[in-house]
């Protein structure tokens, strides 16, 4: 019996000792902050060690021209100002430096290629030299939507598969451009936003002139191929595979920028063709130019000789208002070959940043960036562009980028033949087409035989 009762009593203090047991516990994790209430709790993720080993990092500028100014100034010092440990060399590609192909043959291999985004398709098929951005672009969380539309869609256009092979930094919209001195010299009022072309052709009509053994001229106009960008006119049909000129779009074209050269005293010898920036920034005969940005050109003629110009928005077709030529932009691409490529992105993230944006569009070029606070800054390392009508640049839309395609050197070539039989021979318009078609097509079946 005592036996019975003593194992009883046993099991029941063994009972109350696991009870205590349990409660001291969940009143450590409940009411205590000691080491055991937080041995489970997760510890906050520490932030990725920014490796500072310095860098050298080059970028290769193809034909880019004026726009290499800013790269070893702007661009430079914000690099030094942010990443102090990168060190930036620019290397320029030209007629009178090493192009791509001869850098490599060096066995230089360039970080970073700045050029205009058509050429991504020959430094991607050509080269395979860029990469896919889309990785780095989601790891950095770089908005896409920051950047004009066009453009972006422009440079999506080139990947098969949603790759992303470059970013834009400046484009070149189009704007309609007019010096003030020949239309109070003739008193016509000055041209507004929003003329059509068949309003622009009047407008030119009467003030294309000859005054004091001077002939002025109402407009002057870039060559055909520039002009067909407004209408996204491609020279090679991708579907139909031969060349795109005998269609309805290039007739019109055609139809439209004759009747602007037919204007008496504007097409006076085949010179004329080529000769729309002299005209009208030099000689200042010319009374508009519908014209991609060449306002630091301006400026600085402005300055030195007097130049008084100003600017409107580029005139449209009827049925398409408020629409100008499709633009390129100069795009950033990582270069496969990079040893760097985490360290050269940043250097692409920082050139694509608004605090760039800002300071690029204060030297008169227009970011491809369409933030307000940037397209506000536009100019304002200038005095004198605070009296011009700024809003004329970003008015309207660009058109869609036409198709490109491997026989595009061969298609243009083709092309301005078609369009020298029409002003200099006064080839009619379809016979003229027809010639270039089948020089074109020429031209295509040589290279497919090669």
């Amino acid at each position: 019996m005592l036996k019975k009762y003593v194992m009883v009593l046993f099991m029941s203090l063994l009972a109350a000792s696991l009870l205590n047991g349990c409660g001291g516990a969940a009143s450590n994790s409940e009411g205590n902050s000691g080491n055991a209430g937080n041995s489970g709790a997760q510890q906050p993720a520490k932030e990725p060690v920014e490796d500072t080993t310095p860098v050298e990092l080059t970028i290769y500028s193809h034909w880019l021209g004026n726009y290499n100014d800013f790269l070893n100034t702007i661009i430079a010092e914000k690099v030094k100002q942010k990443y102090p440990y990168i060190t930036l060399n620019v290397l320029i590609g030209d007629a009178k430096n090493p192009l791509f192909d001869q850098l490599l043959a060096q066995g230089v291999a360039p970080d970073i290629i700045y050029a205009a985004q058509s050429y991504a398709v020959t430094f991607k098929d050509d080269y395979k030299a860029i990469d896919d951005l889309a990785p780095y672009i989601k790891k950095s969380n770089i908005d896409l939507n920051q950047f004009e539309p066009g453009v972006m869609n422009g440079i999506k256009s080139y990947s098969d598969k949603g790759e992303i092979f470059g970013l834009p930094l400046i484009i070149s919209p189009w704007a309609l451009y007019y010096n003030k001195d020949i239309f109070d010299k003739f008193g016509v009022t000055y041209p507004k936003d929003g003329l059509t072309w068949e309003q622009l052709i009047e407008l030119a009509t009467k003030l294309t002139r000859s005054d004091g053994g001077t002939q002025y001229k109402g407009v002057v106009m870039q060559q055909i191929d520039k002009m067909a960008y407004q209408l996204s006119l491609p020279y090679y049909d991708q579907k139909a595979q031969k060349p795109a000129f005998e269609s309805d779009g290039w007739k019109r074209l055609f139809g439209q920028m004759k009747q602007v050269w037919d204007i008496p005293g504007i097409f006076n010898s085949k010179a004329d063709i080529s000769a729309y920036s002299t005209e009208f920034e030099a000689k200042k005969i010319a009374a508009m130019v519908p014209n991609n940005n060449k306002i630091p050109n301006y400026i600085k003629e402005e300055t030195t000789n007097g130049f008084n110009w100003d600017i409107a928005e580029f005139p449209s077709y009827s049925d398409k208002p408020n629409v100008y030529p499709a633009i390129e932009a100069n795009t950033l691409m990582l270069d496969t070959a990079s040893k760097h490529k985490d360290a050269a992105f940043k250097v692409i993230s920082l050139m694509v940043s608004e605090d760039v944006g800002m300071a690029i569009s204060k030297t008169a070029q227009v970011s491809a960036l369409t933030s307000k606070g940037v397209q506000q800054a536009f100019g304002g390392d200038f005095p004198t562009m605070k009296s011009k009508h700024v809003e004329g640049i970003f008015k309207g839309h660009p058109a869609p980028l036409p198709s490109v395609s491997v026989y595009d050197a061969d298609g243009l070539k083709a092309l301005r033949a078609a369009w020298n039989e029409v002003l200099i021979d006064k080839k009619d318009i379809n016979s003229a087409l027809h010639d270039g078609s089948e020089m074109f097509q020429q031209a295509i079946n040589a290279k497919k035989a090669q």
